[in-house]
Protein backbone atom coordinates (compact mmCIF):
# COMPACT_ATOMS: atom_id res chain seq x y z
CA UNK A 1 0.00 0.00 0.00
CA UNK A 2 1.34 3.43 -0.85
CA UNK A 3 0.43 6.71 0.76
CA UNK A 4 2.11 10.03 0.00
CA UNK A 5 4.81 8.29 -2.05
CA UNK A 6 5.84 6.21 0.95
CA UNK A 7 5.62 2.45 1.43
CA UNK A 8 3.40 1.51 4.37
CA UNK A 9 3.32 -1.98 5.81
CA UNK A 10 -0.20 -3.18 6.56
CA UNK A 11 1.02 -4.68 9.85
CA UNK A 12 2.30 -1.26 10.91
CA UNK A 13 -1.02 0.34 10.06
CA UNK A 14 -2.76 -2.28 12.18
CA UNK A 15 -0.34 -1.71 15.09
CA UNK A 16 -0.42 2.06 15.30
CA UNK A 17 -4.06 2.44 14.22
CA UNK A 18 -3.28 4.94 11.46
CA UNK A 19 -6.29 4.85 9.14
CA UNK A 20 -5.61 6.15 5.64
CA UNK A 21 -8.91 4.97 4.11
CA UNK A 22 -11.62 7.38 3.00
CA UNK A 23 -15.36 6.90 3.02
CA UNK A 24 -17.11 6.99 -0.35
CA UNK A 25 -18.44 10.50 0.30
CA UNK A 26 -15.00 11.74 1.41
CA UNK A 27 -13.44 10.22 -1.72
CA UNK A 28 -16.02 11.98 -3.92
CA UNK A 29 -15.38 15.28 -2.12
CA UNK A 30 -11.63 14.87 -2.64
CA UNK A 31 -12.11 14.18 -6.36
CA UNK A 32 -14.57 17.07 -6.85
CA UNK A 33 -12.30 19.51 -5.02
CA UNK A 34 -9.18 18.35 -6.90
CA UNK A 35 -7.44 17.21 -3.71
CA UNK A 36 -5.86 14.27 -5.54
CA UNK A 37 -3.65 16.43 -7.76
CA UNK A 38 -1.00 13.73 -8.12
CA UNK A 39 -3.46 10.90 -8.87
CA UNK A 40 -4.35 10.13 -12.48
CA UNK A 41 -8.02 9.12 -12.69
CA UNK A 42 -8.30 9.13 -16.49
CA UNK A 43 -8.39 5.33 -16.56
CA UNK A 44 -11.92 5.51 -15.13
CA UNK A 45 -13.17 7.30 -18.25
CA UNK A 46 -13.36 4.11 -20.34
CA UNK A 47 -15.44 2.35 -17.66
CA UNK A 48 -17.81 5.31 -17.44
CA UNK A 49 -18.05 5.50 -21.25
CA UNK A 50 -19.06 1.83 -21.36
CA UNK A 51 -21.67 2.33 -18.64
CA UNK A 52 -23.02 5.35 -20.52
CA UNK A 53 -23.19 3.32 -23.77
CA UNK A 54 -25.09 0.52 -22.03
CA UNK A 55 -27.53 2.99 -20.49
CA UNK A 56 -28.10 4.79 -23.80
CA UNK A 57 -28.61 1.47 -25.60
CA UNK A 58 -31.12 0.43 -22.96
CA UNK A 59 -33.08 3.70 -22.93
CA UNK A 60 -33.08 4.11 -26.73
CA UNK A 61 -34.41 0.62 -27.28
CA UNK A 62 -38.13 1.23 -27.69
CA UNK A 63 -38.94 -2.27 -29.02
CA UNK A 64 -38.12 -3.92 -25.69
CA UNK A 65 -35.06 -5.61 -27.17
CA UNK A 66 -31.56 -5.94 -25.78
CA UNK A 67 -28.50 -5.99 -28.02
CA UNK A 68 -26.62 -9.11 -26.91
CA UNK A 69 -23.97 -8.87 -29.62
CA UNK A 70 -23.23 -6.41 -32.39
CA UNK A 71 -26.39 -6.46 -34.51
CA UNK A 72 -27.97 -9.35 -32.58
CA UNK A 73 -31.01 -8.52 -30.46
CA UNK A 74 -32.95 -10.47 -27.87
CA UNK A 75 -36.60 -9.54 -27.56
CA UNK A 76 -38.19 -9.64 -24.12
CA UNK A 77 -41.54 -11.39 -24.40
CA UNK A 78 -44.03 -11.10 -21.57
CA UNK A 79 -45.31 -14.40 -20.18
Amino acid sequence: MKYEKQEVELSEVAKNGKNIALSKSSFINHVENNLFKEVDITSFSSAFALIEYILQDYTNNKANEIEISSGAYLRNYSQ
